[in-house]
């Protein structure tokens, strides 16, 4: 788990801020107060520790004692082109630092980003802009290895739209479409994964989602010798009859792409950008409660960030920070602050 993340130099985080993290962390404020800037700062954050891990480990592969998975991660500086660099959504690089500037005078202006880890670890990252390329520099103290592997920093963005036919997918196909946060082109090959190979977490998912919409049940069936579609169904015992998933509702959309995306093997810490949108209030309070009980059954880490009044009222004590005018700072719901 990351305990305390630090920005510098990030759009509007100009000044360094800190911030303080939990099992469940949410993130509030008015609109472009740097909610979605801190989800942005993790997840270029995620992208340094993959392209400095390839650098040094060749393609991700340790230079440690052992080989494989058992063998030690490594963090390496390394130039990356401007067109390479596609992990955020901004129309030209330079949007990325306060005002648009990349320099001052004759000096560069860096982008600082720091995790400091359960387990003692530290990895820090400076970017700089040198006309059409990025520089990334790490530094890193501690057990690296054992904050970063398996512990990956995963965006699930808001619902848009499930294919109505999708192609089986190799792994790196799939990880490559959730990495530009297409995951609702891949959520019929997450879930024929989880069904296939995670049946703990198949079950999970089943039972989460029958608590949130008790009239449904999922299903999801394949052939790779035969079939060149996944294909993925839910039971609506309202309508007695078996439909697609593409033509559910909504906010089952919502939970689904959600669920299945956290649930998905690989990473650890889970950020969510407004979890809430399709969801009914009465809805948005129990996935809360699933959130609590994912982070502590699965050992993995929310951080997401809402507008919602039922996802503040029903977020853990002391797990709410605000942001406002470049800073994020704790808020203590026994305070009375719940109808924020």
């Amino acid at each position: 788990m990351i305990r305390r993340f630090t920005i510098r130099g990030l759009k509007r985080f100009e000044r360094e801020t800190v911030i303080e993290l939990d099992p469940v962390t949410v993130l509030v404020g008015v609109n472009n107060s740097g909610k979605s800037t801190v989800l942005d700062a993790l997840t270029l954050f995620q992208y340094c520790v993959e392209t400095t891990r390839r650098a040094a480990n060749g393609n991700g592969r340790g230079t440690g004692p052992g080989n494989g998975n058992g063998a030690r991660i490594d963090l390496a500086q390394r130039m990356v082109g401007t067109d390479e660099f596609g992990v955020l959504p901004v129309a030209k690089p330079t949007d990325l630092w306060p005002g648009g500037r990349t320099a001052i005078g004759k000096k560069q202006q860096t982008i600082e980003l720091r995790a400091e880890y359960d387990n003692g670890a530290e990895i820090a990252f400076a970017l700089k802009l040198y006309f059409n390329s990025f520089s990334i520099t790490p530094s890193a103290g501690g057990d690296v290895t054992g904050a970063v592997r398996d512990r990956e920093i995963r965006l699930i963005p808001i619902f848009s739209a499930f294919l109505p036919r999708e192609e089986y997918l190799t792994f790196p196909a799939r990880r490559e479409r959730m990495r530009m946060q297409r995951h609702g082109e891949v959520v019929r090959n997450l879930l024929w994964d989880l069904r296939e190979r995670d049946e703990s977490r198949w079950n999970t998912l089943v039972e989460l989602l029958r608590d949130l919409f008790p009239e449904s049940a999922l299903r999801v069936a394949f052939d790779a010798g035969i079939d060149r579609f996944i294909t993925a169904a839910y039971t609506d015992r309202a309508l007695t009859r078996e439909l697609d998933v593409v033509v559910s509702g909504s906010g089952f959309h919502q939970a689904l792409q959600l669920l299945v995306s956290v649930l998905t093997p690989g990473a650890r810490v889970l950020l969510l950008d407004e979890p809430d949108t399709h969801l009914h209030a009465r809805l948005q309070e129990q996935f809360m409660a699933i959130m609590v009980r994912l982070a502590r059954d699965e050992r993995c880490q929310f951080i997401l960030a809402t507008h919602s009044p039922q996802l503040l009222s029903a977020a853990p004590d002391g797990s709410v920070r605000v942001c406002k005018e470049g800073t994020v700072v704790p808020l203590d719901l026994g305070s009375g602050c719940r109808g924020y």
